[in-house]
């Protein structure tokens, strides 16, 4: 067994895979020489880090973010079940979102209003969502962390020679010192990352959720390998450019969530901006570029390096696949004049006090219910619903059900 073990770290660890030709690990080794080049058992201190920034995130939200969203009138009650309706229902598994003309066919086939079907659907789409405070609190967090470790990043890197040459990140390989702040500042980034893979089972569901796990996963890749072989010169450059963007989404998610929608407009122009600055321009023109040609023509050619430009690739077409996102998003705003949702969550429509106030009456008004006579046809049920939710027929509609209409 021990020699099997030994056998799979020595082939996982081949120089040939890992390291060019004219370097080997030793090169990689600690000396007295002032200069600290990092190790794969740095990377343990990020498991107590991610346990301490789920521990803040906890306590953040509930005591910070969650208080300032209610303060500023966001709800956190649970959303209103929609009346029991086999017709709607069926319906609804066809069409979500029904136009007007639709709703008025639906309300001339029963006994309901148009405004009761209209709020019939509003409140079954929104079953199940999440709850805007909870997704305020989640943007919340996630925009403190990325506003403080973009900071963290720039000012730790800008006296650095790579932040303005990227043939920097490459001279002088592989006996690169590492820092204290550029320590620490990989180790947050990846301690963040590990936090995110593991609460985006929990977090708000979104469109996007298998492209943002494979983010995670190939961001926290890149740094995995860029720390084994010390090019983290490499890998804070990006952080550093990523960063840039992403605390700009989430302050607008949060002022659309406050709805102010002025300031929502604003970031997410802002946002688009960096956007295409950062991972449309400088990310593929000037470090994937430098990756997949000035680092072979200053450090020489391994076999890692196709792993690594194929991830940065995956991360380009995510880049693009959320750029499609966000430009849909631009160009609807400026027909509607305003930006109205993020376009990888589910809609952030919201249950009105008129929806509250009327939808118990929708259970119990005449003609809100119907249910299937076997023949293919509906019938009103005069509303009545019993305790455990089964529809109660009407006198009359039973007996037609019982002669099969």
């Amino acid at each position: 067994m021990a020699a099997m073990w030994e056998w799979i770290r020595d082939t996982f660890w081949s120089e040939w895979f890992w390291l060019p030709p004219q370097h080997s690990w030793k090169d990689l080794e600690n000396r007295d020489d002032g200069i600290y080049v990092p190790q794969v058992s740095d990377m343990l201190v990020t498991v107590p880090l991610t346990v301490l920034l789920l521990v803040l995130r906890a306590l953040f939200e509930r005591y910070v973010a969650a208080p300032i969203g209610r303060y500023y009138g966001l709800k956190d009650k649970r959303a209103l079940k929609a009346a029991p309706n086999p017709y709607l229902e069926k319906i609804f598994a066809q069409n979500k979102t029904p136009d007007k003309n639709s709703f008025l066919s639906i309300s001339k086939q029963t006994d309901l209003s148009v405004r009761q079907v209209e709020r019939w659907f509003r409140i079954r789409r929104m079953e199940g969502r999440t709850i805007v405070l909870y997704r305020f609190t989640e943007s919340s967090w996630r925009f403190l962390f990325y506003l403080f470790i973009f900071w963290y990043g720039l000012i730790v890197l800008w006296d650095k020679s790579w932040l303005w040459d990227t043939m920097q990140c490459w001279i002088g390989y592989p006996r690169h010192d590492i820092t204290p702040e550029i320590f620490w500042y990989y180790a947050m980034e990846a301690s963040f990352y590990l936090s995110l893979l593991i609460t985006q089972f929990k977090d708000v569901k979104r469109k996007d959720f298998f492209e943002m796990f494979i983010h995670h996963l190939v961001t926290l890749s890149l740094m995995f390998l860029s720390w084994s072989q010390n090019i983290v010169r490499f890998g804070t450059l990006i952080l550093v450019l990523h960063d840039a963007v992403d605390s700009l989404l989430e302050t607008a998610k949060m002022a659309k969530y406050l709805k102010w929608q002025k300031t929502t407009d604003i970031v997410f122009a802002l946002f688009l901006l960096v956007w295409i600055i950062t991972r449309m321009i400088l990310f593929p023109y000037k470090l994937i570029y430098t990756a997949m040609f000035q680092s072979t023509t200053i450090v020489g050619f391994c076999a890692i390096y196709f792993l690594y430009n194929g991830l940065l690739i995956v991360l380009q077409v995510l880049h693009i696949f959320w750029f499609v996102i966000i430009s849909k998003m631009a160009y609807n705003a400026l027909k509607r004049g305003n930006i109205e949702k993020d376009g990888r969550s589910s809609s952030d429509e919201e249950i009105s006090d008129d929806d509250v106030t009327n939808h118990k009456s929708d259970h119990v008004a005449n003609g809100n219910n119907l249910t299937n006579d076997n023949t293919g046809k509906y019938l009103s049920t005069n509303g009545k619903v019993g305790t455990n939710g089964d529809i109660i027929l009407s006198d009359s509609n039973q007996n037609k059900l019982e002669r099969g209409f």
